[in-house]
């Protein structure tokens, strides 16, 4: 109701025990449901003054987009999937770039690693699909050297992996997989010859890739 305009921003909502027989549930319910919607930026509670609506892309948090992605239906709209395209050439074209100069030893094995389990993926099982490739991305942002990265993306992930998921869906067992896999090889490549300027270069043609396939539906 909130996200559909029902509930207006600086609206009241109804006592936690109206609420409770509207919606057919306990009121440790509500107030649980209530807490969720506090901590995604959707409402706050004051003491003595009620549950009180308010404006969420002020204040809401990474948590929403995925509620957001779940009142449409599991879609992912262009608008939508052009914001986070966007979102993604920031964060990950600096990744890339400081993955290359601060990877270490530790790291190069792990990207060898999940060279070889991508060689081995189910192309038709776009969970396994799903899941490597976040697993690629995280670590090209553990590898960046500045922690805060790596915690953006996971705290992200689930939104993150919706919207992956989608894609690999679309694109079982085809061409699409394997380009997809040989960005990651020749990502990991200029990340092992500490070359910077190419990393960067090539994260942003595997997003432009990501967001032609997409265009192309």
């Amino acid at each position: 109701m909130i996200l559909s305009g029902a509930i207006q921003i600086g609206e009241k909502l109804p006592p936690e025990r109206d609420l409770a027989i509207r919606l057919g549930v306990s009121r440790p319910v509500v107030h649980e449901a209530l807490l969720d919607l506090v901590s995604k930026g959707l409402v706050e509670i004051s003491p003595r003054h009620g549950v009180r609506v308010i404006d969420f892309v002020s204040n809401g948090s990474l948590a929403l987009l995925e509620s957001l992605i779940v009142y449409k239906g599991g879609e992912w709209n262009s608008s939508l999937r052009g914001q986070l395209f966007a979102f993604r050439r920031l964060i990950e074209k600096e990744t890339a770039c400081l993955a290359a100069l601060n990877r270490t030893d530790e790291q190069l094995m792990e990207f060898n690693s999940l060279l070889e389990r991508e060689k081995t993926v189910d192309c038709s099982n776009p969970n396994q699909l799903t899941e490597v490739d976040f697993q690629f991305h995280l670590l090209v942002a553990r590898s960046s050297g500045n922690l805060v990265y790596p915690l953006l993306l996971n705290s992200f992930k689930s939104a993150y992996t919706s919207y992956t998921g989608a894609f690999f869906s679309a694109n079982i067992c085809s061409a699409v997989i394997q380009e997809v896999f040989h960005f990651h090889e020749i990502q990991i490549a200029a990340i092992i010859n500490q070359d910077s300027q190419k990393s960067c270069e090539i994260m942003l043609s595997m997003l432009k890739h990501g967001e032609d396939s997409w265009k192309g539906e």
